[in-house]
C-alpha cells in the first residue's frame, strides 16, 4: 500500500503550478489535491483524489475559520505521510492544520514573498504570518536560490530547514506541449522590420509596468521601428500611474493584448523579453520566453535574477530604474548577432536545468531523501530483484 500525499492550493486555479507533477508522484504515492472548488478541477487526473475545500485569498475571519476546521476534519481522515501546501491561505491553514494533527512529514513550498514590496504593519502582518508557516513546517521548500537567500535574511526559519530542488522553479517546463503550442496558427499584428519587444504577466505596479512604458518612451526617438507588446490583463488594484494607463492607451507603438490562454506561439513575435519585475519567486514566463530563444531582461531582484545568467543569456538591470532597462533594450536591438548567441544560450540552460521530469526528481528527493540512483542501487542490490 502507497503512503498518502496531500496537496494544498488555495484555488482551484492554482492547480496549474503542478502540472504533471501529481500523475508524476502517483507512481509513488496515494495523491490526494485539497483546493476551492473550480472549473480547472476538471484537468485532475482520474486518479487523483480531489477534495474541494472553499478559501478565501483575503482574510475573512470567520470563513477562514470555518476552512479551518474543515481541514483539521479532512487532515484527520487522510492520515497524510507527507503534505505539500503551497499559496499563502493554503499553506496558513495546512500548515496549522497538519502540524495540530504531528504529519510526519510537513514541506511549505514557497512561492514568493508578497512582502517585499509592503511597508509598514501590512508588511509586519504578512512576515508574522510566514513564520508560523514554517514554523509549522518541517522543511521551506524554496522555488529559487535567491528566495531562499530572502528566506534566510528574514529569519522566516532555522537556516536547516531551508531547501530548493535542483536549481530551483515549483514545476519546471512542460517543453513537449510547449513546442506543440508554438506550432498553433497566429498572425502577428507588426510589419515586417518591427523591433518588438515584448512583457507577458499581470499589469501592475509590482511587475515594473511603470518603468517599462517610461523606459519605451525614452527609447523611440532613437529606435523608431520599436514596438512595446503587452500580453496579460489590467489588474482591478494595478497601482499604475495615470500617465502609463493614458500611454498604453494612446501611444499607436503600444500593443496590449489581454490574457491569452495559449502564449507560446506569442513569443514568436518578440526580439527582446522584457520582465522588469519588483519581487518573484522564480519568474515562468522569462523561463518560456529564455525557453523561446529570446534574451531576457530582468531586474536585479529575488527570484527574477535566477532566470538568467546575466551577460550570457539576458541581461540584469536595477528594479526602479526605467534608464537602465533602456540601456538594456538599446543594446541588444543594435546588435541582432549578441540577441541570437543570448537566445541560443539561454534555451540550452531551460532544457538542461528545468525539464519537468528533471525537477519532479528533485522533489521527489525532498520528500524520500533518497536519490533516484541511490533507490536504483538499492533495487540491484536486493537478492529478491536480481534473482
Amino acid at each position: 500500500m502507497k503512503p498518502t500525499l496531500v496537496y494544498v492550493v488555495t484555488a482551484a486555479r492554482s492547480i496549474k503550478l503542478l502540472d504533471g507533477q501529481l500523475a508524476f508522484m502517483a507512481q509513488y504515492y496515494d495523491v490526494h489535491l485539497i483546493a476551492s472548488s473550480g472549473e480547472q478541477a476538471q484537468d485532475i487526473p482520474a486518479d487523483i483524489m480531489f477534495h474541494a475545500l472553499d478559501m478565501e485569498r483575503e482574510i475573512s475571519i470567520w470563513k477562514d475559520m470555518r476552512a479551518f476546521v474543515q481541514m483539521l476534519r479532512l487532515i484527520r481522515r487522510l492520515r497524510p505521510a507527507i503534505i505539500n501546501y503551497g499559496t499563502p491561505k493554503a499553506s496558513l491553514l495546512a500548515g496549522m492544520a497538519s502540524w495540530f494533527w504531528r504529519v510526519p512529514k510537513r514541506i511549505y513550498t514557497l512561492r514568493g514573498l508578497r512582502l517585499e514590496t509592503m511597508t509598514g504593519k501590512k508588511r509586519q502582518l504578512l512576515l508574522t504570518i510566514e513564520k508560523l508557516i514554517s514554523a509549522c513546517s518541517h522543511q521551506v521548500l524554496c522555488i529559487s536560490p535567491s528566495l531562499l537567500e530572502k528566506a534566510d535574511e528574514l529569519r522566516l526559519v532555522k537556516p536547516e530547514k531551508l531547501a530548493i530542488a535542483g536549481a530551483g522553479s515549483s514545476n519546471g517546463m512542460n517543453m513537449t506541449k510547449f513546442d506543440a503550442q508554438q506550432q498553433a496558427s497566429t498572425l502577428s499584428p507588426f510589419r515586417e522590420g518591427a523591433q518588438v519587444i515584448g512583457f507577458v504577466g499581470r499589469l501592475t505596479k509590482d511587475k515594473g509596468i511603470d518603468d517599462l512604458v517610461q523606459a519605451f518612451q525614452l527609447l523611440t526617438p532613437d529606435f523608431p521601428n520599436a514596438k512595446l507588446l503587452l500580453v496579460g490583463r489590467l489588474d482591478a488594484d494595478h497601482g499604475l500611474t495615470e500617465q502609463t494607463i493614458t500611454q498604453i492607451q494612446n501611444d499607436p507603438a503600444i500593443t496590449l493584448l489581454d490574457y491569452q490562454p495559449n502564449i507560446a506561439p506569442i513569443y514568436h513575435w518578440m526580439d527582446i523579453f522584457v520582465f522588469p519585475t519588483y519581487r518573484e519567486g522564480f519568474g515562468n514566463v522569462a523561463m518560456e520566453a529564455a525557453y523561446s530563444e529570446l534574451p531576457v531582461i530582468t531586474t536585479n531582484v529575488t527570484g527574477a535574477k535566477d532566470t538568467i545568467i546575466p551577460n550570457k543569456t539576458g541581461y540584469l538591470v536595477p528594479p526602479k530604474q526605467p534608464e537602465a532597462i533602456r540601456v538594456a533594450i538599446a543594446k541588444l536591438l543594435c546588435n541582432p548577432d549578441l540577441r541570437r548567441e543570448m537566445g541560443s544560450a539561454g534555451r540550452m540552460r531551460i532544457i538542461h536545468d528545468f525539464q519537468q521530469e528533471t525537477v519532479w526528481e528533485a522533489i521527489l528527493q525532498q520528500y524520500t531523501g533518497i536519490k533516484k540512483e541511490e533507490q536504483t542501487c538499492t533495487k540491484l542490490s536486493n537478492p529478491k530483484q536480481t534473482s
